[in-house]
């Protein structure tokens, strides 16, 4: 928790709640950059394989995942990205962890911290059609001037 707390000193101040299967910040960056956000989670299985650990995030609407599957003993599973962050914006990062035939150790973690690499994170890009007709059209472009 200490890591995320330096690694976010930079980027403003966050508000976060970390748990066992969800973690939660909250922040606004004071500057802007690309920034490593990497989610944690460690997971133990005994017994037949395969087993399977997922840990994952959404950052205001981006994605990161990774699964890792190993036969037995303790695994630790990191989703890494990197993100371009603006200055003045609100970002809400959610991280989760899933245990696949293991069982969770302790709480999904979160670190964000300043790096020079290229992002690798992008927002989904959304497109509205509207149909109209010519006579809503004239009332729209009206208002508009």
């Amino acid at each position: 928790m200490i890591a995320v707390l330096m690694g976010l000193a930079a980027a403003g101040v966050p508000s976060c709640s970390f748990g066992e299967y969800i973690s939660v910040c909250n922040f606004t960056p004071s500057k802007m950059g690309s920034f490593r956000i990497v989610s944690e989670a460690r997971a133990t299985a005994k017994g037949p394989a395969p087993h399977t650990l997922t840990s994952e995030y959404v950052i205001n609407g981006m994605h990161c995942r990774q699964s890792e599957t190993w036969r037995s003993g303790t695994q630790i599973t990191r989703a890494s990205c990197v993100a371009q962050l603006n200055v003045g914006t609100y970002y809400h990062v959610v991280a989760t962890t899933n245990a696949q035939n293991a069982d969770h150790i302790g709480q999904v973690s979160i670190s964000i911290t300043p790096t020079d690499a290229l992002p690798t994170l992008h927002a989904a890009s959304a497109s509205i059609r509207i149909k109209t007709s010519a006579a809503v059209r004239r009332h729209v472009k009206l208002q508009i001037l």
